[in-house]
């Protein structure tokens, strides 16, 4: 079975949400798999049935606000 990797940023629930609507269509002929260095909100991901692999190294609450200052153009 060919496998298909998301690597959303998972503090973005708009962004996480859209993927995994996008997996449940796709898990019938594919093995999908996430992965982020985020684990916010990422147990929305296992609660879906998908593994979820956390990268090295861990972003930081400071890092994930900085992100989402940038994502919504905030200083």
């Amino acid at each position: 079975m060919k496998t298909i990797l998301f690597a959303p940023e998972t503090l973005n629930l708009v962004k996480m949400t859209r993927c995994l609507e996008i997996a449940k269509e796709l898990e019938v002929d594919y093995q999908c798999l996430f992965s982020s260095y985020s684990d916010k909100i990422s147990e929305i991901i296992t609660e879906g049935g998908f593994e979820f692999q956390h990268l090295e190294p861990k972003m930081s609450e400071a890092d994930c606000q900085k992100m989402m200052n940038f994502d919504q153009l905030k200083d």
